[in-house]
């Protein structure tokens, strides 16, 4: 998503950790790389050596505008790791996957109008097949859209 999107913003930060995927990113946004930072952490609710919390990261930062999580499952952790931005922050829109986990789409769409967001969903459903997470609803919506105007 953020190749699509180079050329209209002054800064994209990309949170990975695979070693493998790294690589892949840095070659692909080479031509940009005054604009492109990598962070080697996983975003979360907590800061360490590992992992890092949107708030703490932005702490001295310009902020930013849009925020697009697929934590594979931590999304929640995102989201508590952000709530600080998430509540002070107008004018933002957020793109969340939500079908890591059964119940994710209303938890999260719950959790971000309590915050001050109007939401809806990407159109159709889709079906997750990960073992751990199997169970019903069998059909998830995919994204969430969340937008806050300030």
């Amino acid at each position: 998503m953020a190749l699509s999107v180079i050329e209209k913003v002054k800064k994209v930060y990309l949170f990975e950790t695979d070693k493998k995927w790294i690589e892949a990113l840095e070659a692909t946004f080479a031509p940009w790389k005054d604009k492109v930072e990598i962070i080697n952490k996983f975003v979360s609710n907590k800061n360490d050596e590992h992992n890092v919390s949107l708030s703490q990261f932005f702490k001295d930062k310009e902020m930013f505008s849009f925020l697009k999580i697929d934590a594979e499952g931590s999304d929640a952790e995102v989201l508590e790791g952000g709530e600080e931005l998430l509540l002070a922050k107008s004018n933002l829109k957020i793109a969340l996957c939500c079908y890591h986990r059964p119940l994710d789409g209303k938890k999260f769409s719950t959790y971000l109008n309590e915050k001050g967001f109007t939401t809806s969903f990407s159109k159709g459903l889709m079906i997750y097949d990960e073992p751990k997470t199997f169970s019903p609803p069998y059909l998830r919506k995919g994204v969430l859209r969340a937008v806050k105007k300030g």
